[in-house]
């Protein structure tokens, strides 16, 4: 991999083994997905089953008979679907593609089973409006496009608040349906669970997208121009670019520092990153899985777009914006940085990856600065690709 003037990138690679399906053919028409749920114990086919590939729009229901069939492009020889209903205990099952161009994923769903003395609470309360409110400023955080985000069905949450320590923890008795008016989709999350703070937090479940029906070719092309700047600056757009050699061209700049938070410049901290080539693993030499690994903490600055006047003062709430800070402007007078810093850390060592920058496998990546401001409000399906060049 060529070398960058803003990192220092050291790879080897190891020959890949090459399976017989062609990358091509799953770009082109996409990969047949097909299956059946049924219920677990009776066998009793269930029909109206929400069968997706979790964070993309792919997916489908089951007709009566309890099938259901869709088509997914994908460059990963592995794929996760999910199984959601009302009623039922959501499902994930992943599987390996072949030669035959689909897989069969078929699912048995068990009834849920709700606890006894079960209190359901409503949205009758201004104790629970207040919670609502405070789940929403950190779930679709204060961003610009958070702001334009709205729960569709709050009533089927049930939230906790511990106010000593303002944590929100909130699980929902059914999908939670989001619409991101900024953005243009629609959000289900099945399963949903959540914890967190101003400082950090942690959200379970599995997401599915759909498009929202624009009125108009200028609502559209607004969702499109947004949608691009969304992805560019991403964790999912750098990383791409880290794998493909292009963090110079992308406008980032990487260091390598002692802990979050620290913004350090010059060639002496260019961070030491190992990228390699997994074996045995995708379909051809075109699209490979990489692992991805570093040592310390990554400093990334993102230089197409300076920092926006929310996140000055979201810092400014949670009283991290000192004259330290000022200094890493340029200008002590500046009220934000020219640039967007943000903190990577790896807590199991390296992650899997691919040159779209997807992540593979359990999430250990964690974010720091503006990635960890950056939340729903924020996030565009996996199988968004840019319409115009990143």
């Amino acid at each position: 991999m060529p070398s960058t003037r803003s990192i220092n990138v050291s790879v080897f690679l190891l020959l890949a083994a090459s399976l017989t399906l062609s990358a091509e053919a799953r770009q082109s028409e996409g990969v047949l997905i097909w299956g059946s749920v049924l219920e677990e114990g009776t066998n009793r086919p269930l029909a109206g089953v929400n069968v997706f590939v979790p964070n993309t729009m792919a997916g489908t229901m089951t007709d009566a008979d309890g099938t259901y069939q869709f088509r997914y492009r994908t460059f990963s020889p592995g794929i996760v679907v999910a199984a959601s209903m009302i009623g039922f205990d959501m499902q994930t099952a992943e599987a390996m593609l072949d030669s035959s161009n689909e897989v069969h994923v078929p699912f048995r769903l068990a009834a849920t089973v709700y606890p006894l003395g079960e209190v359901s609470v409503t949205a009758s309360t201004e104790e629970w409006k207040r919670n609502l409110s405070r789940l929403e400023k950190l779930l679709f955080s204060t961003t610009r496009n958070g702001e334009d985000c709205t729960f569709q069905n709050p009533e089927y949450l049930v939230i906790s608040f511990h106010e000593d320590t303002g944590v929100v923890s909130a699980t929902a008795d059914a999908p939670l349906v989001i619409h991101n008016n900024a953005l243009g989709y629609a959000l289900t999350i099945h399963d949903f669970s959540f914890t967190g703070s101003d400082l950090a937090l942690r959200q379970g479940g599995e997401m599915q997208f759909r498009e929202l029906e624009a009125t108009s070719n200028r609502q559209r092309r607004r969702w499109n121009d947004r949608r691009l700047k969304a992805y560019r600056g991403s964790t999912r757009h750098f990383i791409g670019a880290l794998v493909s050699g292009t963090v110079t061209d992308a406008e980032y700049e990487v260091r390598e520092v002692p802990r979050p938070g620290v913004v350090l410049h010059g060639s002496q901290y260019q961070p030491s990153i190992e990228i390699t080539e997994m074996t045995g693993v995708g379909a051809d030499t075109t699209v490979p899985l990489f692992n991805l690994s570093f040592k310390k903490v990554l400093l990334v600055m993102y230089h197409g777009e300076s920092e926006p006047s929310e996140y000055v003062q979201y810092q400014e709430r949670i009283n991290v914006r000192g004259s330290r800070w000022r200094s890493t402007t340029g200008d002590p007078n500046a009220a934000n940085r020219p640039y967007q810093a943000s903190w990577l850390t790896l807590s199991g060592g390296s992650i899997v990856v691919d040159r779209r920058g997807m992540v593979y496998g359990p999430l250990s990546m964690e974010r720091f600065g503006y990635w960890a401001w950056e939340r729903l409000g924020e996030v565009v399906p996996n199988d968004y690709v840019p319409t115009r060049k990143p």
